[in-house]
């Protein structure tokens, strides 16, 4: 009967032997930590991500959420299509503080 390894081994012959069940960064390309059910990603679908690394995007990403509600609202309340591009782009500048309106 072989003798019991010791926590410290199986972390040795697992970062050896499989790498590949580790879930890696794609930006800093560190172990996450995470399996895939609490995978961190953004909106637009990068990642995994580690938490430092997605301390770097979650503004970014709440950022983007709003925007996509006030389009799906721009979208019901208005008929947003490409017809009214100019419409949006009035209306994303003056969100943004950048016309006279």
């Amino acid at each position: 009967m072989g003798k019991a390894r010791t926590q410290k081994e199986h972390d040795r012959i697992n970062a050896t032997e499989y790498p590949g069940t580790r879930q890696m960064c794609v930006d800093c390309d560190t172990p996450t930590g995470r399996c895939e059910d609490d995978a961190i990603w953004t909106n637009l679908a990068h990642g995994p991500l580690s938490e430092e690394c997605w301390d770097k995007y979650r503004d970014l990403d709440e950022k983007a959420e709003r925007l996509d509600a006030v389009i799906g609202y721009l979208e019901f309340t208005v008929g947003l299509t490409t017809e009214n591009v100019d419409f949006v782009s009035e209306v994303l500048a003056l969100a943004k503080g950048e016309s006279d309106g």
